[in-house]
C-alpha cells in the first residue's frame, strides 16, 4: 500500500524507527500477551495521534508520559486492566502495586 501511494519505495521511507515505536506504543498500552490487546492498543494509539497533532512540538512528550503511565498503572495494558475489573480482589493488587510505585 505504501509504495502505490508513494510511486517508490526505500528503506528509510517506509520503515524507520517511528513506525517501531507506534507497533510498540499500541502493543504496550493494548496489553502484551493477550489476545485483543494489540488491537485496542492500535485503536487507542490512532486516536491519541490524531489528538496530539496540534501539538506538534510535545506529542512524543505526551505519548511517552501516556505510557510510562499505562506502564505503572497497568503493566498489563488496557485489556489486561479491564480483565482486572472484573475480578476485585485482582484489582485491589494492582492498585496496590501502583500504589508503592
Amino acid at each position: 500500500i505504501f509504495y502505490v501511494n508513494q510511486g517508490y519505495i526505500e528503506p528509510n521511507s517506509g520503515f524507520n524507527i517511528s513506525w517501531l515505536m507506534i507497533a510498540l506504543l499500541a502493543t504496550v498500552i493494548g496489553g502484551i500477551g493477550t489476545e485483543w490487546g494489540p488491537f485496542v492498543g492500535a485503536i487507542v494509539v490512532v486516536i491519541l495521534r490524531f489528538q496530539l497533532a496540534r501539538f506538534a512540538g510535545i506529542s512524543l512528550l505526551i505519548q511517552g508520559l501516556i505510557l510510562l503511565v499505562i506502564m505503572l498503572a497497568a503493566p498489563q495494558g488496557i485489556v489486561g486492566l479491564a480483565r482486572d475489573l472484573r475480578k476485585p480482589a485482582k484489582l485491589a493488587r494492582s492498585l496496590e502495586v501502583f500504589k508503592r510505585a
